[in-house]
């Protein structure tokens, strides 16, 4: 949707059709990743005060007011799936220590 126009042509607008499609299409939670990651990119771009780039416009689009918050989640894991965890992180501990992914 924003394609190859130059950075400075991008509006609010387009911003928040964009994310109003990603929830459409992949949920509440996608939606909200997908402002957040946008928003850092635009941010990059404005921090290297591109020509004619002068404002980021998904600084003012509240994932929370577009779209509401993502339901929050109350399962628990069972025993079965806690104990493949487990299995899984003995596997790895040679390679790096468990889930600090170092």
């Amino acid at each position: 949707m924003l394609g190859a126009r130059p950075i400075a042509e991008i509006r609010r607008r387009e911003i928040i059709e964009l994310i109003e499609g990603v929830e459409a299409r992949s949920g509440k939670a996608s939606a909200t990743g997908a402002l957040a990651v946008l928003r850092k990119c635009l941010n990059w771009a404005l921090g290297r005060d591109l020509p004619g780039y002068e404002a980021n416009p998904a600084a003012a689009v509240s994932a929370g007011d577009l779209i509401g918050t993502a339901k929050a989640r109350d399962r628990l894991l069972k025993d079965a799936e806690l104990a493949a965890i487990w299995r899984a992180t003995r596997r790895s501990a040679s390679r790096s220590p468990p889930f600090t992914g170092c």
